[in-house]
């Protein structure tokens, strides 16, 4: 069963043990980590995973199926697949769940170190608290 990786921020376990072919699939980047920079290996984008639960990384919305066994094991309508899709996206942000609907509708992308908001494309839609500029 075969899934091919669709982003290129899929980290892999310190503890996974990789055939050659998939270790020529990896990367390795310097990461922020615990106060201190540190080696992490990542799938490169595009990368085809071969295990019997490939198909949990399409269910994840991180890799789509590379072969029609991984296909029917996931078990997704398109809908589905965009949906899952979205959601790691929202995962990689850190988009906090009470934020949902502010990062689906395009208002923010996600958050400045302050905790601030990153504005998106529709930030203008944002909500404002009338309440605070009547107490000044």
């Amino acid at each position: 069963m075969q899934a091919r990786i669709i982003r290129e921020d899929i980290e892999i376990s310190p503890s996974a043990v990789l055939s050659e072919d998939e270790q020529a699939q990896t990367v390795t980047r310097d990461t922020w980590r615990n106060g201190q920079m540190e080696p992490v290996r990542f799938w490169k984008l595009g990368a085809i995973v071969s295990r019997p639960d490939s198909y949990m990384l399409v269910r994840m919305g991180i890799a789509e199926p590379h072969d029609e066994e991984c296909l029917q094991r996931a078990a997704m309508t398109p809908d589905d697949f965009r949906q899952a899709q979205h959601a790691a996206r929202r995962v990689s942000a850190g988009i906090s769940p009470e934020d949902f609907p502010y990062y689906d509708a395009g208002i923010i992308t996600g958050y400045n170190p302050d905790g601030s908001y990153i504005p998106g494309p529709n930030w203008d839609q944002m909500p404002h608290d009338d309440e605070d500029e009547d107490d000044e």
